[in-house]
């Protein structure tokens, strides 16, 4: 039972944070320019060249049919 509400108190000070962050958002926009450059770093870190991504065979992409 202390798991179960120690990770409901997570959860309420995750949604509580993202709250504040929208409000500051609303309060000041130029937070959210930051925030969303800091996001469009991190997807571009994410991101694999096309030449290193994982090619898969044909095969495994085909839809099958249903009988």
């Amino acid at each position: 039972m202390k798991i179960i509400s120690k990770l409901l108190y997570l959860i309420i000070g995750l949604l509580m944070a993202i709250c504040l962050y929208i409000a500051l958002c609303a309060k000041d926009p130029s937070i959210a320019k930051f925030g969303a450059g800091l996001a469009s770093e991190i997807a571009a870190m994410k991101e694999v060249p096309a030449e290193e991504a994982p090619q898969t065979p044909a095969s495994t992409t085909a839809s099958t049919t249903a009988e």
